[in-house]
Order: structure tokens, then C-alpha cells, then sequence
């Protein structure tokens, strides 16, 4: 009887969730916690979830030697979108995504001679500035970086 009346709230708690994730939609987010971002998900951590999945796209272009995706228009963004942590500053954070937003531009501007090493350069401008704002994706952003072994086919 001890064990059923302490189950009984955790399956409340897990059915309404799931009804409330029904009935809202998308919007359900605040009505239960997510584990793995229990701060939600503000406007620049979606964008950077993007930019990640675009860079890991092209690292994989680049190592079979295929044509590079287009860069997402709204790239830009990221000096302006709506950071989880309000109390960050535009400076240093906007210098440091100014410099990012150059190392895209450099590399999509990239030859074949020097596209690896464009390529590193721009996952190195992430690591900056995660290395001073949000330091929890620097090791997913690390597993971006081409070795240098791949820079000599």
C-alpha cells in the first residue's frame, strides 16, 4: 500500500505532462521540465543547436569531398537573438560573434586548398567564445574540428 500511494503522484506528475504536451502543443515546454535544458531553450541556444548541425554537415561535405551546404541566412542573428543568460553584455559576447560571423564568410569564401583549415578556423571561433560564455558544448563543439591527418588527402 506504501509503494502505490508513493507511485500514485510520480504517474500523476508523467500523465499530465503528457496531456498537457497534447493539449499545448510546442508550448508545453514550461509545463514540464526538460533535463537536459531545464532554463528552456532561448532564441541564440536554438540558433547555435542550428549552426552546429550546419558545421557538422559540412565537416562531413568536406571529408567525402562533396559540395558544402548553403550557410543558413539567419546566421546573423546571433548578435542579436535572445540569449539564455539576460545578463550578458554586448561586449566582449558581440565582438566574439562578430569574429565568428568572419570565419563563416572566410570559409564559405574557401578554395579547396584552404577550405580545412578555414573550416578549423571557424569551429575555433566557437570554442573562444565558449571557452568565456557557456562553456558546457566546448567538448561537442572540440568533435567538430577536422584532424590534422584529413587536412593532407
Amino acid at each position: 500500500m506504501k509503494r502505490f500511494l508513493i507511485l500514485l503522484p510520480v504517474i500523476f506528475l508523467i500523465f499530465s505532462c503528457a496531456r498537457e504536451e497534447k493539449k499545448a502543443g510546442a508550448d508545453s515546454a514550461a509545463a514540464c521540465i526538460d533535463p537536459v535544458n531545464p532554463n528552456g531553450d532561448s532564441e541564440l541556444a536554438v540558433l547555435m543547436r542550428q549552426m552546429t548541425a550546419w558545421t557538422d554537415s559540412a565537416r562531413l561535405a568536406i571529408q567525402r569531398q562533396n559540395n558544402i551546404p548553403a550557410k543558413p541566412a539567419d546566421f546573423n542573428r546571433i548578435i542579436t537573438a535572445e540569449k539564455t543568460d539576460k545578463n550578458i553584455g554586448e561586449e566582449p559576447y558581440g565582438g566574439m560573434a562578430r569574429h565568428y560571423l568572419t570565419q563563416v564568410e572566410n570559409f564559405d569564401a574557401a578554395t579547396d586548398e584552404n577550405r580545412v583549415e578555414l573550416f578549423n578556423s571557424m569551429v575555433r571561433a566557437c570554442v573562444g567564445c565558449h571557452e568565456n560564455f557557456c562553456g558546457g558544448p566546448v567538448k561537442r563543439i572540440n568533435r567538430l574540428f577536422i584532424p590534422e591527418a584529413e587536412r593532407l588527402r
